[in-house]
């Protein structure tokens, strides 16, 4: 009997940008799909083998990615975020999705809840600065608190020698300046 598919959805229902190609063709396995998605913007696609269909629906195992940071550490997060999405991860960076009049606070902290992972950049600067950075990191450490014990959630990256705050310092932080460091990344997101 065939299976029939209806609805392609991320997993966790994340919002797939507009402009978004999806290709399908039938899977290996009986009621599966393979599923090529190519975000707006990407040179080259992301492949999905063998995606089960489930009471009509194939769930893409796409990650979304946050990234809180101190403005002064602008060029260098975006130029990261831009070689993730290159590489298939949606990435949520303010300047990006947030538009005049938005409520900034609720659009963020629903993006943290939403996402799979939080990428927090520390830099001299961002140890130093007070502010909503400083909230933004709260917040991500109470949604840490809502996920499965040992779960990789918050990511710190070094952008340069700080001590990272009393908060973070349990968690194994990567030097964005070491040798494989973008390698390394991506593999604890693919995880």
């Amino acid at each position: 009997m065939p299976i029939e598919l209806h609805t392609i959805q991320t997993s966790g229902k994340k919002e797939v940008p507009s402009g978004t190609v999806i290709g399908i063709r039938r899977g290996r396995l009986p009621a599966t799909v393979n599923v090529h998605v190519q975000l707006p913007g990407q040179r080259r696609h992301s492949e999905f083998e063998n995606l089960p269909i489930v009471d009509g629906i194939v769930q893409l195992p796409v990650k979304l990615v946050f990234f809180s940071y101190a403005r002064e550490d602008r060029a260098a997060v975006q130029e990261l975020a831009d070689r993730l999405w290159q590489d298939g991860f949606l990435t949520w960076l303010d300047v990006k999705e947030l538009l005049p009049g938005d409520d900034w606070r609720t659009r963020i902290e629903a993006a943290v809840e939403r996402s799979d992972h939080v990428l927090v950049f520390l830099s001299e600067t961002r140890t130093k600065k007070a502010g909503y950075v400083q909230r933004e990191l709260r917040y991500a450490l109470e949604q840490q608190q809502l996920r499965p014990l040992g779960a990789r959630f918050i990511i710190p990256i070094r952008l340069d020698p700080c001590d990272p705050p009393r908060e973070l310092r349990h968690i194994q932080w990567l030097d964005r300046w070491e040798e494989g460091a973008y390698d390394r990344l991506k593999n604890a997101l693919s995880d």
